[in-house]
């Protein structure tokens, strides 16, 4: 990362977190690591999410091509969500976010601090 910058936008760890950030994306993400699921399946996953976010998150996701709507020949319309190849490279990072952030529970909990 020579000559990258965090202030001037050419950081490629920016441009990332850019993609997979907001309050539901990362949940949205390590739900879509299980496998491919139904718009209703992911609502009822992520309680507190409005349709528009979760549509809204779920088109962003498509833009960058990290997750796959896949529309099914059926009567009524079943529509289907997955990672694509480019999301599933990021199940590695999800685990390893997931890792961390049960160690930093774990500290904060022992140091009395809270983790939330």
């Amino acid at each position: 990362m020579a000559g990258a910058s965090l202030y001037d936008g050419s950081c490629a760890a920016l441009e990332a977190l850019h993609i997979v950030s907001g309050r539901w994306k990362l949940s949205l993400l390590w739900r879509l690591a299980g496998g491919a699921k139904r718009y209703n399946e992911l609502k009822r996953c992520l309680p507190g999410i409005t349709n528009t976010v979760l549509t809204r998150a779920l088109r962003e996701l498509e833009q960058h091509d990290v997750v796959e709507r896949i529309a099914r020949d059926a009567v009524p319309l079943q529509v289907e969500y997955r990672l694509s190849a480019r999301g599933e490279h990021l199940v590695p990072a999800l685990e390893a976010l997931k890792g961390w952030a049960v160690e930093q529970a774990a500290y904060e909990r022992a140091r009395g601090g809270c983790f939330t």
